[in-house]
């Protein structure tokens, strides 16, 4: 059923995003919405108290960012688990592509289900737009981890003496401290996420350097380079690196601490991006 909603009605707080919102492809909408598009109605399942949006993020968005009360929705009931569902489906062959790594994300999340992992691999591809190979791929990969023996702790091995201990000495933390962007310590269940931010920002220096190579091959007039539309691609490379920069692990969630579980600021992540951070209460950052 379709209808209007009011913004305001609308959940996006119950893990029905599978990906970020792209500041650059919100933008984008508004200004072609200003210029009278007309964008498909966004999707949601009602519960019978709340209305959870599981595919059109980008449009939502982009109505609030204008002031907009309502919005076009495909309106169906059912739960906010089967929103969940219905989400790791949206988007895997139509609309803002999504980024390197979801499809991963979502296979992880369903073969974590007692009932969803039960689907045929190339059910479970079908479903999530990926490959059945790729399906398998994950699988194996899981079952790996989940077979690897824990490694063995090492163990100092002390001498007694027989003199009195008069005071208790603080023990050598077992493991380094690590520490986000803004100084705040990373709770070790999160390192090994912020251990890898590098590769995010790799990724962000070879796009840069890869247009500031164009450029200079074009100033110097290389035809190799002669058809490449420089204004187009530096405005693509700065839409991708914005992404990556969203993407960013950035600091320890300041409401959860790190924990993640039930907190809708992170989406139980335990941490967020700048961009959140920034938004986040100034007496939460103390």
């Amino acid at each position: 059923m379709q209808k209007d909603l009011a913004l305001t009605d609308i959940r996006i707080d119950g893990g029905t995003q599978q990906r970020p919102v792209d500041d650059a492809v919100v933008s984008r909408y508004v200004a072609l919405i200003k210029e009278g598009a007309n964008f498909p109605p966004i999707s949601v399942i009602q519960d019978g108290k709340n209305n959870w949006l599981f595919d059109g993020f980008h449009r939502f968005h982009a109505y609030r960012k204008l002031n907009k009360k309502y919005i076009a929705a495909n309106v169906e009931n059912g739960t906010k688990r089967e929103a969940i569902w219905f989400s790791f489906h949206a988007n895997h062959d139509h609309g803002f592509p999504r980024q390197d790594g979801t499809g991963k994300e979502i296979v992880l999340k369903i073969l974590a289900d007692t009932e969803w992992v039960k689907s045929t691999q190339k059910a479970i591809a079908d479903w999530v737009g990926v490959t059945q190979q790729f399906v398998s791929r994950i699988i194996a990969e899981r079952k790996k981890e989940l077979a690897e023996p824990p490694k063995p702790q090492t163990q100092k091995t002390t001498t007694k003496t027989t003199t009195t201990k008069t005071s208790e000495s603080p023990e050598p933390e077992s493991t380094p401290k690590m520490l986000d962007s803004v100084g705040e310590v990373v709770p070790t269940k999160l390192m090994p996420i912020f251990a890898r931010v590098d590769e995010i920002k790799t990724h962000i220096r070879c796009m840069n350097k890869m247009l500031k190579e164009i450029k200079e091959a074009r100033a110097k007039g290389d035809l190799l380079w002669v058809l490449c539309k420089i204004n187009p691609l530096e405005v693509e490379v700065k839409n991708c690196t914005r992404n990556l920069k969203f993407s960013l692990p950035y600091a320890v969630c300041r409401y959860c601490r790190g924990d993640g579980k039930g907190c809708r600021a992170c989406g139980e992540l335990g941490f967020c991006n700048e961009q959140s951070y920034r938004a986040t209460a100034e007496e939460l950052k103390k």
